[in-house]
Parts: C-alpha cells; sequence; structure tokens
C-alpha cells in the first residue's frame, strides 16, 4: 500500500488490515550494524571495483563474499584488554554510499509471496552535536522492487510486479510514484551516538510531489499523517539498519556478549524476545580495526490468547529464530557489511464471535523467512571542520 492510501484510508476510518504477529521481526531486530574493511581515514572507495554492482536483481554475491574475505585475511588483533564502546562517532563531510537488500519469503494457508527490495542511498555527514548526536543528509539513489506470487489454489497463473525507478515511470505499479517521489530529495536526520533516529525533517517537497494536483486541497490533518507515514516507512525503518542501537555504555571487550530483553505488544499479544550479542573478532584492516560482532534473536509468545469484538484467536505454535553477523568499524561505528537472517513460523486458531460466521472456527498458518544484506558502495571521508 502506497503512504498516500495507507493515510487516506486511515483517516476516512477503513478498515485497515491488522499486522500478524510475526511483525516481531520488525520490532525486535534493531539488532544490528554493520561493518568492513574501508571506513576510516582511507581515501574514496568505490566497491564496484571489487565486485559491488547495482544490477536491477539487486544481486551482488561477489561484493558480499569481498567483504567477508577481505576481513578474515586481514591480520587478528588478540587484545583482549582495550574497551570499545561501537558508539556512531563520523566526522563532518563524511559520505557514505549503500545499498540495502531485503529478500522475504511468506507463505500463508497455501499461499506464498516472494519479495526483494533494493536501496542505494546516500548519506552525508553535515554536522555533529554537543550531546554526541550528529545530523546527516539522507539522498535516496534508486529503489528497486521485485515482487512474485507463484500460481496457487485461488490464481492458477500468478503474478509478478517489477518497479526500478531509474526507469521510466509504470503508473500500473502500486505506490510507483510515491517511490519515485524520493528520489534525489535530501532529507536532513539526526541520529543520536547509538544508532537511534531522533528527528526527520525536509520531507515536505516530497509530500508535495506525492500528491500532486491534491497538495493544495488535502487536509493539514491529512498532510501530517503522510510526512509520518513518510517519515517511518522511508528513513525511520531503513536507516536505522546500519547500526547495532544497543550497546553497553561501559564498552565491550573481545570476547564480550550482552542482551537485549524486550516484552513488546504485537497485534495485543506480548512477545518477549531475547538478541544476543558477541565480539567475536577484532582485525586490523586498511581502514582500522573492524570487529565482527555475532546477533542471534529468539522469541516466545507468553500469552496465547488475543480477543477483540469480532474474533478470537490462539497461539497453538510460534517459532521465531534469526542471527547474523556484523562487520562493525571500530573507529567510528560506522558500518560496511551486515547479513542477517529470520525464520518464523506461527499456527493460530481463529474463531469468529459475530456475524454469520459466529462460532465457526479456522486454521491459519503462516512463515516467513527474511533476510537483511547491507553494503558500503562507496566511501569519502570528511575532514572534521565545521562548514
Amino acid at each position: 500500500m502506497s503512504a498516500i492510501k495507507f493515510v487516506l484510508s486511515n483517516y476516512h476510518g477503513r478498515a485497515v488490515a491488522v499486522r500478524s504477529v510475526l511483525l516481531i521481526l520488525a520490532v525486535a531486530l534493531p539488532m544490528l550494524g554493520c561493518g568492513d574493511t574501508t571506513p576510516g581515514g582511507e581515501p574514496k572507495k568505490n566497491l564496484s571495483a571489487q565486485g559491488a554492482t547495482d544490477s536491477a536483481s539487486g544481486t551482488s554475491p561477489v561484493a558480499a563474499d569481498s567483504a567477508a574475505a577481505a576481513f578474515t585475511q586481514a591480520p587478528a588483533l588478540n587484545d583482549s584488554t582495550t574497551r570499545h564502546t561501537l558508539k556512531v562517532t563520523p566526522k563532518t563531510g563524511d559520505i557514505y554510499r549503500y545499498r540495502l537488500t531485503q529478500k522475504n519469503d511468506k507463505e500463508q494457508n497455501g499461499l506464498r509471496l516472494k519479495q526483494t527490495s533494493v536501496f542505494n542511498f546516500t548519506t552525508k555527514i553535515t554536522g555533529i552535536n554537543s550531546d554526541g548526536s550528529f545530523t546527516l543528509e539522507m539522498r535516496y539513489d534508486s529503489i528497486r522492487i521485485d515482487q512474485a506470487m507463484p500460481p496457487n489454489p485461488m490464481d492458477s497463473v500468478g503474478k509478478t510486479l517489477h518497479f526500478d525507478s531509474r526507469n521510466k515511470l509504470d503508473p500500473s505499479v502500486p505506490g510507483a510514484s510515491d517511490m519515485k517521489a524520493l528520489i534525489g530529495q535530501r532529507v536532513n536526520i539526526t541520529v543520536q551516538n547509538n544508532g537511534k533516529i531522533s528527528d526527520v525533517a525536509n520531507v515536505d517537497p516530497i509530500i508535495s510531489q506525492m500528491l500532486g494536483a491534491k497538495k493544495d486541497s488535502i487536509s493539514p490533518q491529512q498532510r501530517a499523517m503522510l510526512k509520518d507515514a513518510v517519515k517511518l516507512q522511508y528513513y525511520g525503518v531503513v536507516l536505522p539498519e546500519l547500526f547495532l542501537q544497543f550497546v553497553p555504555d561501559t564498552g565491550v571487550m573481545l570476547g564480550n556478549s550482552w542482551k537485549r530483553l524486550d516484552t513488546l505488544p504485537i497485534g495485543g499479544l506480548p512477545a518477549a524476545s531475547t538478541i544476543t550479542y558477541r565480539l567475536a573478532e577484532i582485525r586490523s584492516t586498511q581502514g582500522g580495526a573492524v570487529g565482527s560482532v555475532k546477533v542471534a534473536l529468539t522469541a516466545t509468545f507468553p500469552k496465547k490468547n488475543m480477543e477483540n469484538k469480532v474474533l478470537t484467536a490462539v497461539i497453538n505454535d510460534a517459532k521465531v529464530k534469526g542471527g547474523g553477523e556484523a562487520l562493525v568499524n571500530l573507529t567510528n561505528g560506522f558500518p560496511v557489511r551486515k547479513s542477517t537472517s529470520i525464520e518464523a513460523a506461527l499456527n493460530m486458531t481463529l474463531t469468529a464471535k459475530a456475524g454469520p460466521q459466529k462460532g465457526i472456527s479456522q486454521q491459519m498458518s503462516q512463515k516467513e523467512n527474511s533476510s537483511t544484506l547491507v553494503e558500503l558502495i562507496e566511501y569519502q571521508p570528511g575532514t572534521g571542520a565545521v562548514p
């Protein structure tokens, strides 16, 4: 659903689909950052020369493999006494260009949907604040979406969808004009030194382009809701993928582990998640010391029942697990590479409480596998000078 349709449907009180309990995957996963061999103090590098490509398919195994291989081949640092803060501490003028690839394979009651999303964007550090937070300018360079629904009992043909912001706009693709409006627009973002976003500004030009001829007729409330949706959907969700976001204030030493525990109400059901981090390795790369942070996620649903005015739901079985590796530059905390994956399975019994189906129960099963890969495509160091 496009941001505009989402806002307008909410504003006019239309039914909005309730997200599944599996949203714990999105909520419980501010667990990673990345890192690799390039950010630090070395000159501008274009990793495309090392195999990173911007293919329409969004796949770049050579780039991912070369980044991991470069870390593995660097000499190990076995200092177990130095504490590393893992805080994000860039310099003014630093420029980072990233590619973020997300793959999702979801199956629900026999219906399957596969999607690959590829976001290429550039960030430039514009200032460092006295509290350690920093400001950056973020610009989307390209967005690609590939979606496929294989043939199934309800559709013998299946469906495919392709969007590439570098091509001519195809109005038949839902939300295409919204995503096209993001390209090239410079948005100002304030980020805390733990990687959490505290402010997103200058989205009005994007809103105006999304609305087009409707920009003068939409109510202030609708415009405000649309701004909030854009800030969250395209910036508040994407940019935090770069950072660990949860590190001990005292720093960590080689071999240290730490945990994050959360109890989050998801769809009315509290979900208890445990995210475990471990600084497993430190190696001396061309860009400085880089640490390998291993990450693991588990989750349980202590409350098995959910109820509202129209139905009751009972969780019969739910499994969520995930893991990955974040290579973090220990000098500035900025990522170069991150690779994570999540597997989830849910089985529920739904029983209608009202209407013609009152008292009738049905089973709902859902499986979801997702992965995220973040790659640094290019880095240009700043001087640190105040403009």
